[in-house]
């Protein structure tokens, strides 16, 4: 009787514990300000393929860390830049093509 009631009480301890963890679950959707699709878009290995001006593409999932954001832009040229995305739990971001230079993050 003793033994089981340790095995139950050690059950419900690691149960505790690993209900308590959980993991980060983070997606990005992209928005282009550029008057121009950008082409080829890449967050890391996550593929978003063309990006129309104006217009959001679906949230993909991520892993969390630092990844590069690339796309081609008009005229051949190419767009690459790091991104560190870091949130605990869930989280949704928006990835801004503001430039061909520059981007911006939020977290929505």
């Amino acid at each position: 009787m003793r033994k089981i009631q340790n095995l139950i009480i050690i059950l419900l301890l690691f149960s505790g514990v690993f209900s308590c963890t959980k993991k980060h679950d983070n997606s990005i959707r992209i928005w282009s300000s550029l008057p121009y699709t950008a082409n080829d878009v890449k967050f890391g290995n996550t593929e978003f393929g063309d990006v129309v001006p104006y217009k959001y593409t679906d949230y993909k999932s991520i892993n969390e860390g630092e990844e590069k954001l690339t796309a081609n832009l008009l005229g051949g040229k190419a767009m690459s830049e790091l991104i560190t995305i870091n949130g605990p739990y869930d989280h949704k971001w928006t990835i801004t093509i503001v430039s061909e230079t520059r981007v911006e993050l939020k977290e929505d």
